[in-house]
């Protein structure tokens, strides 16, 4: 057994991973009965009778029993459920929340493995459900049984729009200066009107590219698409690449700053080129 570090909902925790195999697992769980954090198999879920009060609960796949239903249903102080785990041929399986009164939020890779899930419905509970299958077929299906739903994600996001090797040139350049960024403001915003600033550089070789910046206030983020010239990048060396993706990031905080007025501009950028400076000393 081991503890992970999850993100749910925003929030970073450290799970007991319970994974039982053997005697030896079985033994060992006995040991950690303060944890409140438990990630577990759905053909296990007897063993959370162990912990007297769990509060953010993570259910991958598995076969559950009834009597591992029924220890599970006990814990109704449950605040926060992930089912990590796809299932799609119906929703007889699928987990009652009416079971759990104190229930805040829940992530599910699949709409069939709550009860009786209907979308538009109003409930107390935040639902993120991310596949969505009816009648067997799927309706709406974004990720894979591979998606990270833990992934530590921060104010601003990089993407791109490229072209051949110069996006594996790009990548190597910014997701480094990304992380960098995230590691020291996880969880931290900028802002009191936006959760997210995606800074997206396009560097294709045409002269047709049109630059996009979007900002969507009821679902708080800025989608901010400039152009780094392609020849340009290509034939610069890193020091010249690095002014060249310093310059849009630039751009776009100036943009957001004139449609944001609660954005920390100043701040965001010092931290942005704080993150450059440690993945890039000079």
């Amino acid at each position: 057994m081991e503890y992970r570090e999850r993100v749910i909902d925003g929030g970073l925790y450290q799970f007991l991973n319970a994974l039982i195999l053997d005697d030896e697992d079985r033994a060992e769980i006995h040991h950690h009965t303060e944890c409140e954090n438990i990630e577990i198999e759905l053909s296990s879920l007897e063993y959370l009778c162990v912990f007297p009060v769990i509060r953010n609960l993570i259910i991958t796949g598995g076969i559950p029993t009834a009597k591992g239903f029924d220890t599970f249903y006990a814990h109704s102080e449950l605040e926060q459920l992930v089912l990590d785990y796809e299932e799609t041929d119906s929703d007889e399986e699928g987990i009652d929340l009416s079971r759990f009164p104190n229930l805040k939020y829940v992530l599910s890779r699949s709409n069939l493995n709550i009860r009786n899930y209907i979308p538009e419905q109003e409930a107390s509970i935040r639902i993120k459900v991310l596949n969505y299958y009816r009648a067997g077929k799927p309706v709406k299906v974004e990720y894979s049984e591979t998606y990270d739903l833990y992934k530590k994600t921060s104010f601003w996001f990089v993407s791109f729009e490229t072209y051949e090797a110069v996006g594996m040139k790009l990548a190597d350049l910014l997701f480094p200066v990304e992380q960098e960024f995230t590691n020291r403001h996880f969880g931290e915003r900028f802002s009191e009107q936006l959760d997210r600033l995606a800074i997206i550089p396009m560097c294709i070789p045409t002269v047709t590219l049109k630059e996009r910046r979007y900002i969507s206030w009821k679902n708080r983020y800025a989608d901010i698409r400039l152009i780094i010239p392609y020849h340009e990048f290509r034939h610069s060396n890193q020091t010249e690449r690095i002014a060249l993706c310093k310059k849009i990031i630039l751009d776009a905080v100036e943009y957001v700053r004139k449609k944001d007025a609660t954005f920390e501009a100043d701040r965001f950028l010092e931290e942005v080129w704080a993150a450059f400076s440690a993945v890039y000393p000079e």
